[in-house]
């Protein structure tokens, strides 16, 4: 079985790529794949670099709120790249958060 699927945005100002993938196999798994095809054209990605206190629960795909004090700022994105650091006297954890910037 085949699903063709055409995704437009913005009152069909965007149109994503043709997807060819034989494991899109429902209307639904099209449907999401399309939307996350757009989602990522859509939008500016920022690589930032955070060290924090050991976390042992973060997983890469994670999504993430990082509140920068420095900046007063809030922002969301996808935790990217993890590393873990243990020392005899501290434990840290390194993340690259794919900070998300919507130009819409």
């Amino acid at each position: 079985m085949t699903v063709d699927v055409i995704v437009q945005r913005d009152g069909g100002l965007k149109q994503g790529k043709d997807i060819v993938d034989a494991l899109i196999a429902t209307v639904a798994v099209a449907l999401n794949r399309g939307r996350n095809e757009l989602d990522q054209q859509a939008t500016a990605k920022t690589p930032v670099e955070l060290t924090t206190v050991h976390r042992s629960g973060v997983r890469l795909g994670q999504l993430a709120e990082v509140a920068e004090g420095i900046r007063a700022e809030i922002y969301r994105g996808k935790i990217i790249k993890i590393r873990h650091q243990i020392s005899p006297d501290r434990a840290t954890t390194s993340l690259t958060v794919q900070r998300i910037s919507d130009f819409g």
